[in-house]
């Protein structure tokens, strides 16, 4: 019996062996994925900022998020200064990522993108992004309260990059986006 289930797994036939689609995320695990979502997509931006002579910095954008997010705080029962500092901290993050192609295509500028999306077709998404970590800042605020927060927030984290398959680069980035969630 052992030999003809070892044969079947050898065989490589997985319908043998029923799987449970995956939970989606939730709590802690939730939020730090929205803000993988955001890193994930600095690629995007990266590349458009490039292939237009773009700078990294985009001071006027970045007082418009922090602006739109301080005013959404309060609607959604969040301390305005703390979904403020969240916020910088997601742009910070996005930031070392688009760090990291700008120096290997300067370095190599054959690596650079030839086309890259238009900077205006990804802020929509960034939009989108924002409004789910602004939810998911609400609904853990109780989570980001507890004294076992970072504990929570580092295990949340550990489990993140296998899902969403983050390069060194991303993982960084991550580091950085989570700085101030723990109140």
């Amino acid at each position: 019996m052992v030999a003809a289930l070892t044969a079947l797994a050898a065989c490589g036939n997985e319908a043998a062996v029923p799987t449970r689609p995956a939970e989606p995320p939730s709590g802690l695990a939730a939020l730090v994925d929205v803000m993988a979502q955001r890193l994930l997509i600095a690629d995007t931006v990266a590349a458009a900022k490039w292939s237009t002579g773009g700078r990294i910095v985009d001071l006027p954008r970045e007082h418009a998020v922090l602006a739109a997010a301080e005013a959404e705080s309060g609607r959604r029962g969040l301390d305005p200064a703390q979904t403020t500092a969240v916020l910088q901290d997601q742009i910070e993050a996005s930031k070392v990522v688009q760090y990291g192609p700008f120096a290997d295509w300067t370095a190599d500028p054959a690596r650079a993108p030839a086309a890259a999306s238009d900077l205006d077709r990804v802020r929509p998404e960034l939009d989108r992004i924002t409004t789910d970590l602004l939810d998911q800042l609400a609904n853990t605020r109780p989570l980001r309260a507890r004294g076992d927060c970072a504990v929570t927030l580092r295990r949340a984290t550990n489990d993140l990059p296998a899902t969403r398959s983050l390069d060194d680069l991303h993982r960084k980035g991550l580091v950085r986006a989570l700085r101030s969630l723990c109140q």
